[in-house]
């Protein structure tokens, strides 16, 4: 299922990028009229109007941004992954599926010794 959902995304990049860019560009028009409202409004009520238009576009625009590079990521970077994985194989021949194994990260050292109190102004710690 979410293969699919990759594979899909990888195919129709192109008109994602169409659809994001011009979207970017209506917000980009609607902070321009947003700011030339706010510089001609006269009363605090169109002036509060006008900030929240601004900011309803300022802020779609980052989320068009945020899209661009998620798209981006699952087409150039996902998708190969998920291809690898499936395929097995980088010679090109279907092989059978493979498991995704992470590596695991290592602990860190016990501490060995006691803390004990160190008059009034600190710790200190003692080797056993």
């Amino acid at each position: 299922m979410i293969d699919s959902a990759v594979y899909l995304v990888e195919r129709v990049e192109l008109g994602l990028y169409i659809l994001a860019a011009g979207g970017l560009v209506w917000m980009i028009l609607r902070l321009r009229s947003a700011r030339r409202d706010l510089a001609v409004s006269q009363f605090r009520l169109e002036r509060d109007i006008a900030q929240i238009k601004q900011a309803r576009s300022i802020t779609f625009s980052g989320l068009l941004i945020e899209f661009i590079i998620a798209v981006w990521a699952i087409a150039n970077l996902t998708a190969p992954t998920v291809r690898d994985i499936r395929l097995g194989n980088s010679d090109g021949t279907e092989g059978e599926v493979q498991r995704f194994v992470t590596s695991t990260p290592a602990s860190n050292p016990a501490v060995s010794g006691v803390v004990t109190r160190w008059r009034s102004t600190g710790w200190k710690l003692v080797q056993p």
